[in-house]
This record gives structure tokens, sequence and C-alpha cells, in this order.
């Protein structure tokens, strides 16, 4: 008859059981390794109306996804563009990419791993309220093998 004693049986089960860890963190940080891709995936919002607290009232909150062209550029300083926050004229870092959110206002981009200021086409110019301390607007990094979550609410024709 087959004899195995415990240390031995813990030693094989351990070995398995760290196989089984390894090959399954690295199917999930990198799945095809052929092929890495990275995502950015969010929603654009609209909100609109007062948004003022009013003593009694609950404050409107007239939030709703909207489909609108979004545009992924190089990261992109206040310096680097023609207009001020939160409508632009021009963005002068490269354009990487453009998408359209969908009707709920969904949208998803496979892009490089960088940095990337996200503008909303709103009314022929182009949204970003949000800065980082240095300046960079809209800032999105994009990790490799990521997916990456950015939603944006666009304001103008909100009052606060």
């Amino acid at each position: 008859m087959f004899k195995i004693n415990f240390s031995m049986s813990c030693s094989i089960f351990i070995s398995a059981l760290t196989l089984l860890v390894t090959v399954s963190c690295k199917t999930q940080k990198s799945g095809n390794s052929k092929n890495p891709s990275q995502v950015i995936e969010g929603y654009i919002y609209e909100l609109t109306g007062n948004q003022m607290p009013i003593k009694g009232k609950p404050t409107n909150r007239n939030k709703h996804g909207v489909k609108r062209e979004v545009y992924f550029y190089k990261a992109a300083s206040l310096q680097q563009t023609e207009g001020s926050i939160p409508l632009f004229d021009k963005v002068n870092t490269p354009l990487v990419m453009k998408t359209t959110s969908g009707k709920d206002g969904n949208y998803k981009a496979s892009l490089p791993a960088g940095s990337y200021s996200v503008f909303v086409k709103e009314n022929g110019k182009l949204f970003a309220a949000e800065t980082d301390g240095p300046g960079t607007l809209n800032l999105v990094i994009v990790m490799p093998n990521t997916i990456t979550r950015h939603d944006i609410t666009i304001t103008v024709n909100a009052a606060f």
C-alpha cells in the first residue's frame, strides 16, 4: 500500500496552491500578454437647474446621463489651452482619441498607458471643470492592463 506522511502531503498541497495562485494572478493582471489592453470607461452626466440649498426644500439634483463626444488629449494644463474653465475653444496638446457616449452617458475607450486630459463637447466648446494641483485639466492616468473609471459631470447649466 502507498503511504504518504503528513509533511509530504502538506508540501504537495502548498506547491499546488502556490502554482494555482501564481497562474491565477498572472492571468488577472496581464490578460493576453501579446495584446495588453488599457480601458477607460465611465459616464457623462449633466447637472442642471438650481443647486443652491433652500431652507425647507431639498436641493434639486437634476443629474442625468447624456450623449456627448468625449475627447482624450495628452495631458493638458491650463496654459496649453485657449479659453477658460469650464469651456475651452482649443486644446494645444495632441488629440489621442475621440469617442461618443451612449444615450445613458456611458462611454468606453481603449488607450495606451499614459496621462490624459478628458474633455466633453458642450455647445461647440470643450468642457473640463477639474484640475489637479499643478493645473492639469480633467487628468486621468491610464495604467497598463487596467480598467480606469472616470465620470464627468457637465455643470454649465447648473446654478450654485
